[in-house]
């Protein structure tokens, strides 16, 4: 799921501010957060002050999706995501 929240910074959530475990990274030359926890992999994609995409893989599925396998999907459809918005 791509979910744009126009209204929250990246700093919402910074490892001190979620649970789970966080990974910085650079997607499209946007700073962004890859987290996981127990039941999903997010990542956070820092597109404009205030302003960030959101996309989550949830472990939920039957059979549930192993981490890598979750956090590698949401990374690939941030790199999507991101590469659109460049585009316009």
């Amino acid at each position: 799921m791509v979910t744009a929240l126009p209204t929250l910074g990246i700093e919402r959530f910074e490892p001190s501010k979620k649970t789970g475990e966080a990974r910085t990274r650079s997607i499209q030359g946007f700073r962004s957060l890859e987290i996981y926890s127990s039941t999903s992999c997010t990542v956070v994609v820092d597109v404009a002050d205030g302003q960030v995409l959101h996309m989550t893989f949830s472990k939920k599925n039957d059979p549930p999706l192993p981490e890598q396998v979750g956090c590698r999907m949401a990374v690939e459809l941030a790199n999507i995501a991101t590469r659109t918005l460049l585009t316009r």
